[in-house]
């Protein structure tokens, strides 16, 4: 598996769009990109899945954009 994740990672990772992967970040479910390069943000596996268990999410869902 990859470490460092695009958004179009990120968006096959946990099956959403964009757009909600974009929702998710303005709403501080997901954390800020660890780097970017040009215009393209990475987020590095570990520390996505590490703030997403800070936060008691285990893994996002798509309805609603919920994380359960």
């Amino acid at each position: 598996t990859l470490e460092n994740l695009n958004v179009s990672l990120l968006c096959e990772e946990f099956s959403v769009s964009r757009t909600t992967i974009y929702r998710w970040r303005t709403a501080g479910k997901i954390p800020e990109p660890d780097f970017v390069i040009g215009d393209k943000a990475y987020w590095n596996r570990s520390n996505l899945y590490t703030y997403l268990q800070n936060n008691n999410h285990t893994k996002p869902c798509s309805v609603g954009s919920v994380f359960v």
